[in-house]
């Protein structure tokens, strides 16, 4: 099963992150926001803000990886309400209890929590928006339509002088074979929308577990609670086959077969092995996988 730290493991492997993190503690310790300019010094500030801006970014990264889970995908701003009650009641107060600890500030001098929850939500909310409001500029951006490719030059031209019929002894000239036309690349599954950005690379098989369907990537793994048929439907329009009433692989991960102790396995280009049923074993050794 997947956990939502599994993704933040390859985020904190990306040295963008890491930098994010650093520029980002480092304006926002200068800047001295919500009145801790005033208070505290440089130093202060750094450790104060550098805590809030790594915590926040895990935690925020978590409790998106959740609501995924919680709510459909059909309702977005649902989902990301949910995310700015929950990262409300859970971060507020840690920022108020850092605060109290690491800056050795008396509570009763300190921000009021109620005040620290209403700068969290209100951040909260903007990021969501923002998130938005970039996703759908790049998801735009991507449907805009190429330039138009030039018409092709008539494969023959006649020359200045050329005789219209030609005579028997000179040959016909040779019509020049068109140019083949390149294939548009494949589209991308619609399954592909259901996964966070550190998992979304290509897929490799599918495995129902639990109620839930295990997304196997090139970028890890990613659970999701929705039906198994409905899974394959939406890997359309990619090449792939049942092995097993829970089991579903790409024809491009298919490296190999293997048997043993009687049982017949597939093997995957990430070094994974699939059974194969009975039911589907004729079907796959029509396609060549065995």
């Amino acid at each position: 099963m997947h956990y939502p730290f599994q993704g933040l493991a390859a985020q904190g492997r990306n040295k963008i992150y890491i930098i994010v993190w650093t520029l980002g503690t480092l304006v926002v310790a200068m800047a001295g926001p919500f009145g801790t300019f005033e208070s505290y010094t440089f130093p202060q500030r750094l450790l104060f803000w550098g805590v809030v801006v790594i915590t926040s970014t895990l935690l925020g990264a978590f409790l998106r990886s959740l609501t995924m889970r919680l709510v459909p995908e059909d309702r977005p701003w649902r989902r990301d309400g949910l995310q700015v009650l929950l990262m409300t009641l859970v971060f507020a107060p840690f920022v108020w209890l850092t605060e109290w600890l690491m800056l050795q500030r008396p509570a009763a001098s300190g921000p009021h929590l109620g005040r620290v929850m209403f700068y969290v939500a209100i951040v909260s909310v903007g990021i969501c928006v923002m998130r938005r409001v970039v996703r759908q500029s790049f998801a735009q951006a991507g449907e805009a339509p190429g330039p138009a490719a030039p018409e092709s030059a008539p494969a023959v031209e006649a020359s200045e002088g050329a005789p219209l019929v030609a005579s028997e002894a000179d040959p016909a000239p040779e019509e020049q074979a068109p140019e083949p036309v390149p294939e548009p690349a494949p589209q991308p599954p619609r399954l592909i929308r259901r996964l966070p950005e550190p998992m979304a690379g290509r897929i490799i098989r599918l495995n129902v577990k639990d109620h839930q369907v295990r997304v196997i990537t090139t970028e890890g793994e990613y659970s999701i609670r929705l039906r198994f048929g409905d899974a394959i439907d939406e890997m359309d329009p990619v090449d792939g086959f049942c092995t097993h009433r829970s089991h579903w692989v790409a024809r491009h991960a298919v490296s190999g077969a293997e048997r043993e102790q009687g049982k017949t396995y597939l093997r995957l280009v990430n070094g994974d092995r699939v059974p194969v049923s009975r039911t589907y074993l004729s079907d796959l050794e029509d396609a060549g996988l065995l």
